[in-house]
């Protein structure tokens, strides 16, 4: 994957998220089972809460504070997506919410990541379309 200790937080999102659209792709759930890290690894294929989770893990190693947020849109639909702890993502658009205190996380910026995308691709109107119903963040241990 190429990330290095000395990289900084929005590097090591670059780095995370070029790797998991390389070797990931994506594969409908028709049993909408959550699948550990190391199974979307070894089937090479997830769907949404599947690349969340791998990606949230991939984060939380990295030194990232994650949390998986699950969102709905105007049709009804739903989807996952990675929030990050992190004051800005350098360089990149993104969309973020200043405080989700209420949903249990920690005080400051949640940066949305579409774990799915690039990082050249956070901020498209795909990604808008996206209403937080709910988050957890990450147990390292």
């Amino acid at each position: 994957m190429g990330v290095e200790t000395y990289d900084t937080p929005t590097e090591k999102i670059k780095k995370t998220l070029s790797f998991v659209n390389q070797y990931i792709h994506y594969e409908n759930d028709v049993n909408d089972i959550f699948l550990a890290p190391v199974e979307t690894l070894a089937y090479r294929s997830g769907d949404c809460d599947d690349f969340s989770i791998l990606v949230a893990a991939f984060f939380e190693a990295e030194g990232i504070d994650s949390a998986i947020g699950f969102f709905t849109n105007e049709n009804g639909e739903y989807h996952a997506m990675v929030l990050v702890h992190l004051e800005e993502l350098t360089g990149f658009s993104y969309h973020y919410f200043s405080d989700l205190t209420r949903l249990g996380l920690k005080e400051g910026k949640w940066i949305v990541i579409e774990p799915q995308k690039t990082i050249d691709y956070q901020s498209d109107a795909w990604t808008e379309q996206w209403t937080l119903l709910v988050a957890a963040p990450l147990d390292p241990s």
